[in-house]
């Protein structure tokens, strides 16, 4: 594995309806809809064998609405194997959770070796540019008000010597 690994990104589909025009510089998604993307490694970059799996992640920076307390703002979808031997393919999902805060997502893979302490991880600071994925959820959550009351503490006895 000379020089660095580039990926070839090919969105196979995002919410089959959702992603209609691949130009669009957003796609809006909703709890429920599940994203696909077919991950590719180079042919000739060396990795024919190396990787095991692969996931991917959503995560974003957009602060937290007051209405939606407790909501995920990062979460990820299930490893990904391949049909392949050369393991150089991979088909990744991710399911949008039900409690998936608003905000415009970045997405991530993670490539993981047959040893698990071995992973490789591809986003925009690698070069992996994706349409902005939109996530809009009608539900809200007020944070519930607690009221603590400490309780007196006893003390034990002293131990008998």
């Amino acid at each position: 594995m000379k020089g660095r690994t580039k990926l070839t990104l090919l969105l196979l589909a995002l919410c089959s309806s959702a992603f209609s025009a691949q130009e669009s510089k957003t796609v809006v998604v909703h709890p429920g809809d599940v994203l696909h993307f077919q991950v590719s490694f180079k042919p000739g970059s060396g990795t024919d064998g190396v990787f095991q799996s692969m996931n991917a992640t959503l995560s974003t920076q957009t602060p937290l609405r007051a209405d939606q307390f407790g909501f995920e703002r990062s979460f990820k979808g299930p490893m990904a194997g391949t049909e392949l031997d050369e393991a150089i393919v991979f088909f990744v999902k991710i399911t949008i959770p039900e409690f998936a805060a608003d905000g415009d997502y970045d997405v991530s893979f993670t490539a993981y070796g047959s040893d698990p302490n071995f992973k490789i991880v591809y986003d925009a600071s690698t070069g992996v540019t994706l349409p902005t994925i939109r996530v809009e959820n009608r539900l809200t959550f007020q944070r519930p008000e607690i009221v603590v009351v400490r309780k007196k503490t006893t003390q034990l006895a002293d131990p008998i010597h």
